[in-house]
């Protein structure tokens, strides 16, 4: 082998070398990039956290508020026939009162006509 063809060898080789250590530092780069996003994809995983505890905390809140509304609910149809039931009583006692005006006028008619008798 000749000297020419041995340099124009190691050449060839030394190119071949530069090539690939330049693809290398572009994997480099790559993996760089690539640690970069796995930091970010940290960063949200943690968000995802605080977003999960923040809609558990809301779901709580959601169901003493559900809790609270049935409470306000039922008072509401207990006041609701309380309400009913005074009215239907308060009717009542209403035509009650006429029914009373209606015989104590009768009686005083009745007593008038019984002094005018008497003297």
């Amino acid at each position: 082998m000749t000297n020419e063809k041995f340099q124009k060898i190691v050449l060839e080789e030394l190119s071949g070398l530069k090539k690939d250590v330049g693809e290398l530092k572009g994997l480099k780069e790559e993996v760089i990039g690539l640690k970069e996003d796995v930091g970010e994809l940290r960063g949200l995983k943690e968000e995802v956290i605080g977003l999960k505890e923040e809609i558990v905390e809301l779901k709580e809140k959601t169901d003493k508020m559900d809790k609270k509304i049935d409470a306000i609910n039922e008072q509401t149809a207990w006041l609701t026939e309380f309400r009913e039931e005074a009215d239907k009583n308060i009717i009542k006692s209403q035509e009650d009162n006429r029914r009373l005006k209606e015989i104590v006028g009768r009686h005083e008619i009745e007593i008038r006509s019984l002094q005018e008798k008497i003297g």
